[in-house]
């Protein structure tokens, strides 16, 4: 089947149908305009396969060369989409898996009776016969899939595919526009926290040169030289508590400026022996490894803050693993779930990871655990309001 240029359906399609032109500039201007990237996905799917008079349609977007999400939807039944929503699925043997195989259009006339399909059960049990799927290539990148499906047996004409290859492009220029947003979002996040960080430390070393000075101006140069003694300490204690298993740097000086804050404040932020952080997963960069410790640390110096002298007291562990990258705090005081919304859960759930909170005895214990296997190129599950 030999596909035409967008610009050329887009002639053609005056003539043959005012439907097709108005779905076409609908796409442009929602793009556009912007706003949440799921509504967005939503409106894309819902105009392509309104004008491919398909029953639904489905934005799938790819994590891994086999696992998938529910970018956005239309027409499809509240259980199946909830199905696809709640988790990432295997893109084996489905439509999106032969579109990732061959990187071009796919079209099925009948899903019961082609071979290609491996999987077919849901798709039947949901009602649907004939579907045209699109790859959402940007910038060479395979970021997932545009399908429609019709409830009978359909053959699809070049025009279907050629519309569905216009709206492709547009609901791919829409992924990776967010993910970008994203990534300004958290790096502006991190570099918040990192100056806030700096003034802190700033103003704490001020006030211990005073101190000194302090001592001095009093004669007192034995306590001066004790007090020093006890900084020196405590620097050099840090220190080896953190390079000893924080091999990665930006976390590293994270941790070193967080304790000195809290040790200001009363309270102990302790690095766990065995943290072993080695590196990074590949949905994290630097700015996101920050703004989620950082907001982690928060909650836990936050949950401490009011407690008794001996309950100030935080355990920080990190570690490299296998399949992903833990990160925990432990605290003494009752566990406090971080409200859906909040900046580290956003921030967790758009590296596609999760938190949780649980009661170990007496302590509070809240774990960020990052996969290492997904891709980074889109955006995360979140999906916070973009600007137009």
């Amino acid at each position: 089947m030999a596909l035409v240029e967008p610009e050329q359906a887009l002639a053609g399609a005056v003539v043959d149908d005012d439907g097709v032109l108005r779905a076409m500039l609908s796409v442009g201007e929602r793009v556009a305009r912007g706003g949440e990237l799921r509504d967005v996905l939503n409106d894309i799917a819902r105009e392509a396969g309104q004008v491919v008079h398909a029953r639904s349609a489905s934005i799938l977007l790819l994590r891994t060369q086999r696992l998938f999400w529910l970018g956005g939807s239309w027409g499809l039944s509240d259980a199946y989409r909830s199905a696809l929503e709640r988790r990432l699925h295997d893109a084996t043997g489905g439509p999106a898996g032969l579109v990732v195989a061959q990187r071009r259009p796919v079209v099925i006339d009948d899903v019961r009776t082609d071979p290609r399909l491996l999987s077919r059960e849901t798709a039947v049990a949901e009602g649907l016969r004939s579907l045209v799927a699109i790859p959402l290539i940007v910038d060479g990148d395979l970021l997932g899939v545009l399908i429609a499906w019709r409830s009978v047996p359909d053959p699809w004409t070049p025009l279907d595919v050629d519309l569905m290859t216009f709206i492709a492009e547009h609901a791919g220029n829409a992924i990776r526009s967010a993910a970008l947003i994203d990534r300004q979002d958290r790096q502006r996040d991190a570099l918040s926290r990192i100056v806030r960080d700096l003034r802190e430390l700033t103003h704490e070393h001020a006030n211990r040169i005073h101190g000194v000075g302090g001592l001095l101006g009093l004669g007192e140069t034995e306590e001066a030289r004790r007090f020093l003694a006890e900084l020196l300490r405590q620097h050099d204690e840090s220190h080896r508590a953190v390079l000893a298993g924080i091999e990665q740097p930006s976390l590293a000086g994270l941790l070193l400026a967080e304790m000195t804050i809290a040790r200001h404040q009363g309270i102990q932020l302790r690095i766990d022996r065995r943290s072993r952080l080695r590196g990074l997963p590949a949905t994290v960069t630097d700015a996101e490894a920050v703004t989620i410790v950082g907001h982690l640390l928060t909650q836990a110096i936050e949950a401490v803050a009011e407690a008794g002298p001996r309950e100030r007291t935080i355990s920080f562990y990190a570690a490299t693993r296998p399949k992903m990258t833990v990160l925990r705090t432990r605290h003494r005081g009752e566990s406090t779930a971080p409200l859906s919304g909040s900046v580290l859960v956003d921030a967790v759930d758009e590296c596609w990871g999760r938190v949780r909170t649980e009661q170990d005895g007496g302590a509070a214990v809240t774990t960020v655990e990052i996969p290492s296997d997904v891709d980074p190129r889109l955006p995360g599950r979140a999906s916070p309001q973009r600007s137009g």
